[in-house]
């Protein structure tokens, strides 16, 4: 006997759970789909409603003919990708790299940029590149990626509020001027230092645009907070448990018949 269960329960109302049994198989075989697929409805019990008020329903009917998928728009990316999409002078496209990122606000309108950059070889010695930025970088999640020479930047940011355990901001950075660039780099290393490049690209990004992401980051959490509100006073109803079998053939032969003398 072989079946195909389509299963819709727990935290999970719009997925599928496709369970095929056939008989004389191993194991089941369980396949999660966003959608059902098209069922034609022949028999249908319910059981006794479940204590939270769910009911359990158990459907059978046989597959109806499946329609040729329609293709669908991908989602409009909220972050802002900067990558030109122009391929460098040497005509190859760029490569890309991983840009994990820490950066640590100060109330002082400062910000302090880490970043570990991974060894250029396999069993070679990483750096951390830190560096001090006065750009706004409060809306940092939304600077999905950037080019910078021959290179695609991939960033992965952790925002922190400096606390008692942070580094302490120099007096040296502190009594520079408005006018200054506000980058001041670390352990000895100058702005132009190539290693460097991605900090100072970012430090440029957010110094023009800082205020404006920050702005944006602000309304996006907002709306997501009235969402959540909206679902706690107005929460969704349960769903019930919709179990379907639908008839199939099973694609292992059957075991040959044992001979009468054994």
């Amino acid at each position: 006997m072989r079946g195909v269960f389509l299963l819709s329960i727990g935290a999970f109302p719009s997925a599928r759970a496709e369970v095929v049994l056939a008989e004389n198989d191993a194991a089941a075989a369980v396949e999660i789909t966003e959608e059902a697929p098209p069922f034609v409805l022949e028999r249908e019990s319910v059981a006794p409603p479940l204590k939270d008020g769910r009911r359990v329903i158990f459907r059978s009917g046989a597959p109806a003919p499946v329609a040729p998928k329609q293709p669908v728009a991908a989602d409009v990316a909220t972050a802002v990708s900067r990558s030109s999409g122009v391929f460098p002078p040497s005509g190859l496209p760029p490569k890309t790299r991983l840009l994990s990122l820490t950066v640590t606000r100060y109330p002082e309108g400062w910000a302090l940029l880490s970043w570990w950059e991974p060894p250029a070889e396999r069993g070679g010695a990483g750096h951390t590149r830190e560096a001090w930025s006065r750009a706004d970088f409060s809306g940092v999640w939304l600077s999905q990626d950037f080019d910078n020479l021959d290179t695609r930047w991939l960033v992965f940011p952790v925002l922190l509020p400096a606390g008692k355990h942070s580094r302490p901001l120099p007096e040296e950075v502190r009594a520079l001027p408005a006018s200054a660039d506000g980058f001041v780099p670390l352990g000895g290393a100058s702005a132009d230092d190539p290693a460097l490049a991605p900090l100072l690209a970012l430090h440029r990004i957010h110094s023009e645009e800082g205020p404006a992401l920050a702005e944006q980051w602000r309304a996006i959490q907002a709306k997501h907070a009235a969402e959540a509100e909206h679902r706690r006073l107005h929460p969704p109803p349960l769903e019930d448990i919709v179990i379907s079998v639908r008839p199939g053939r099973s694609n292992l032969r059957p075991a040959p018949p044992k001979p009468d003398n054994q």
